[in-house]
This record gives C-alpha cells, structure tokens and sequence, in this order.
C-alpha cells in the first residue's frame, strides 16, 4: 500500500500517528523545500531517519563529539563509498568509537532529526510499505507517540526560551560557577564544554548531548545569573546577509491570503515564516500580527460559537470528496445538531487552526452555519440532549 499526501494538508505527526497505530512496516519520504528525510519503521516503531541534511549526517556527530578529526571523516567516507556500508558501522568495526558510544550518537542525531521535521510545514511525503533500509543502516527504537508527544514538548520549550536563547548559534559565557551537584552528568559536560568562544550548537556536539538539552542548560543558567548570552560569532552573522530580508517574499504572499480570505493558508503561512525566519524580530512581529488579524476574522457572526453548523453534503458524497485529509477529518465531525464551539471541543491541536478548517470548509461550500442552537447548550457542556 502507498500513500501519499501533502504536508499542508496532513502533518507529519498525524501521518506518524497513523503509521505506528497501523503498525506500518515500511519507509515514509518526506521532501521539504530543502532537505528530504527518510523515516524507517517496522512495525509502527521508528528505527531509524536519514537525511540529506549536512547538519543531520552521523559524519558531523562523529567530528564534533571529538571521535574523528575532519581528515579522519574523509578518509572514512572513502572507505565507506568502497566497503558500501553505513559510516557510522564502519566507524564502529575500526575501532574509532565504541559500540554504546556510537548508539547514543545514533539516538540523538534520531532525535534531534525528528525535532527538526516536527517543524516542518510544507512538503511532500510517501509511504513505501514493506521497504525497508539495509541492514547496515544504524538502528534506533523509539515509541512513535512517545516521540511526538516529546517533539511537541521541545517545540514549545524553544519557543519558550527564545526571548533569552534565540537560537543555537548563540555563544554562553561562564560568569560564576554553577551547583555542581544540581546537574545532570549530560549537563555537567555542557558545562565542561564552555570555553566562551563555542555556540551553543557547537557545545552540545562537544558534550555529546541533544542540542535542546544544551538550550535549557544555558536558558536556565541565564535566568539563574551565573552565565550570559553573547550573540553568534561574525562569521556565523555574516554567512548570509540578505536572510534579514528574504522573510518579506513570504510575507507578501501570507498578505495576500489574507486579503482573499484564504485563511487556513494564511495560517500554514505564517508557520512557515517561524520556521525560516523566527529569529529575525520584524519577522516575529509580522506573524503575531497576521495571527490576531485572521483571529479576529474567524470570530465573525458567522463563527460565532453557539452557530450551528451543518454539512451540505451526505456521507457517501464525502468519501468521493478531492479535498485534504485534514479537512475531510474535520468534515467528519459535523453532523448539523453541534455548535462551533462544541464541534472545536472534539478536534485536537491547534484551536486556531481548528478555526480556520471550519472556515475553509464555510468557503467551499461544504459547510453552513445559522442559528445559536445545538443539541447541547453552550454555557453547559454537561446538559443532556434536547428532544
């Protein structure tokens, strides 16, 4: 079985979730606009990720981590291309990392590649059933739900600390020492791997720690007082000097689905800019501007939230429907005797977004909303039917 979709449209998290409760076997490609990503499982449980990603390639952990200097990678990667086996498998048989070593830096390159693709908003994915990576290949395994319910958590926690730590390119600076015996031992060679010169990024590879473990460690010794946060090196700043200016292109057409009352693209929009730009503060103003503006449209009469809301077409019609899966999800959800606000109450994640689906549907003409009544009244969601 295949299946294919659009990430606009169907998450990669609803496509995992799916996956491991099907208890899928197979290979899930996802092309994003820059880097495509294989996500191995077997039997509904990842086992491994690869990626076209240089920052996410095991070459870059084995150099960082201090296992292999970067003469040592070439001549490994020359060896590999003969051999044709997995770097990390090579690196391993050499004697150049132990066994356990090399399985933690598999499961935190895992991990940090998932984090990554948690955020990503725009591509294309496929499931190859039954296909499966070489037997070579590093695995991993890890609980799918667990791993996304985790993902999810590290997204708002970033989010959270930016306004101290922007971002992993930023450079932490000892000023007093902290409570040895407070820290982790992940977090003690965080510590050890502060030189004042070293980003963040650059730390956790030293420390052979996830990157967000690095992040939290500096956010807190921040808000603790007993490290500050200098900005990236020049180097790192200067890479691209136009980026500061590349958000605007993505703006303008956010914008225009707003003028059009494409709302839910828009929304998907306004994702994407977070992604690409979200350390740029011109950027970040824009988003929290365009979100309270289409909030402020969804909250029209005709989404108010005791309106009833009713489907225009019967069931068999919506299982020949050409629409996102995500719509057709929420169109399910519909059966004309709920509320706006109670039908929102059934959907999971995003309340906005939520939002905007209702609308879109409303804009297709596949939904319609009248009334202030429901089968249940609004200020008691515990009320029994009416008759």
């Amino acid at each position: 079985m295949s299946l294919t979709g659009n990430l606009s449209t169907m998450s990669i998290t609803e496509v995992l979730e799916w996956l491991s409760l099907s208890r899928k076997s197979g290979t899930l490609v996802v092309n994003g606009p820059r880097f495509t990503k294989k996500l191995y499982l077997i039997n509904g449980e990842l086992v491994a990720i690869s990626s076209d990603n240089p920052r996410e390639m095991i070459g870059r952990y084995l150099v960082g981590s201090g296992y292999l200097g970067p003469d040592e990678l070439d001549y490994l990667v020359e060896m590999q291309d003969h051999f044709r086996i997995a770097l990390g498998e090579l690196a391993v048989k050499l004697g150049q990392i132990p066994r356990a070593d090399m399985d933690r830096l598999l499961q935190i390159q895992t991990d940090e590649s998932l984090a990554d693709l948690l955020a990503w908003n725009q591509g294309d994915f496929s499931f190859l059933e039954d296909e499966l990576p070489p037997n070579e290949l590093g695995r991993v395994k890890l609980d799918v739900r667990h791993a996304l319910m985790e993902g999810v958590r590290q997204h708002d926690e970033r989010c959270r600390m930016r306004d101290v730590v922007p971002n992993a390119h930023h450079v932490p600076r000892l000023v007093r020492t902290p409570e040895v015996s407070k820290l982790s031992d992940g977090e003690r060679a965080v510590i050890r791997a502060m030189d004042g010169v070293r980003t963040i990024e650059e730390i956790a590879l030293r420390g052979r720690v996830t990157e967000f473990t690095a992040l939290s460690l500096v956010y807190r010794g921040a808000r603790e007082g007993w490290l500050e946060v200098g900005p990236p090196p020049p180097e790192l700043e200067a890479a691209d000097p136009l980026a500061r200016f590349a958000w605007k292109d993505v703006a303008d057409e956010i914008r225009e689905n707003v003028e059009r009352k494409h709302l839910l693209d828009a929304l998907d929009g306004v994702n994407t800019l977070r992604q690409k730009y979200g350390d740029d503060p011109a950027a970040k103003d824009f988003a929290f501007e365009i979100e309270k503006e289409v909030e402020d449209l969804l909250h029209s009469d005709e989404l108010g939230p005791t309106a009833l809301l009713a489907p225009t077409v019967d069931q068999r019609q919506l299982m020949k429907l050409q629409i996102p899966p995500t719509l057709g999800f929420v169109l399910s959800r519909v059966d004309g005797r709920y509320s706006v606000e109670e039908v929102l109450r059934q959907l999971p994640g995003n309340r906005l977004a939520n939002l905007a689906h209702l609308h879109e549907l409303l804009r297709r003409g596949l939904l319609r909303a009248q009334g202030v009544h429901s089968v249940l009244r609004y200020d008691d969601p515990g009320s029994p039917p009416r008759g």
